[in-house]
């Protein structure tokens, strides 16, 4: 990965936005329709929250959803980073509580970087690629599975395809 890579380069420009006031069920089916792991909640152009795949499904499962708004499901607690931030500094940022950061230059929303944006940049010879790579040959780190998409530890090339476990056994 080039050291010079921004998140401006890295992070996917169009995202999915719902109002605070938006049922779960028009939640969820909009990120049925735009294959989407999560929705920014807008308030007017300003990003107040996220509501993920997990919010709307755990509102489902405690037989919740129908009376449920966003608002009683969003998480407020969003982390952001600046354009200009570099993709390695901005990867320090995801924890196991954070999987994705809104790109904001001020108030305004530009875009979402999520692990996956990440992992998709890439790879070259800098120290950011040495580092993230070093005990391992080509594909021995994490990644997308190019046969079901998955994030696995475990790629291998195989066909000419990086392939988990599961679809290399197929």
């Amino acid at each position: 990965m080039d050291g010079s890579v921004t998140v401006r380069d890295a992070m996917t420009r169009t995202y999915v936005g719902v109002t605070e006031g938006d049922t779960l069920a028009e939640t969820a089916e909009l990120l049925v329709e735009e294959d989407a792991t999560c929705a920014v909640v807008l308030r007017g152009r300003e990003p107040i929250g996220v509501v993920g795949q997990a919010d709307v499904l755990a509102a489902y499962v405690r037989g919740d959803a129908d009376r449920s708004t966003v608002s009683d499901v969003m998480n407020t607690d969003v982390a952001t980073v600046p354009p200009g931030t570099s993709v390695r500094d901005a990867s320090n940022r995801f924890t196991g509580q954070i999987h994705r950061l809104l790109v904001t230059d001020g108030d305004e929303l530009l875009g979402v970087l999520t692990e996956r944006d990440i992992l998709t940049v890439p790879h070259g010879t800098d120290s950011f690629d040495d580092e993230m790579h070093s005990s391992t040959p080509n594909y021995g780190e994490q990644g997308i599975c190019e046969g079901c998409g998955t994030l696995t530890r475990s790629l291998e090339v195989a066909d000419g395809l990086a392939l988990c476990a599961d679809c290399r056994d197929t």
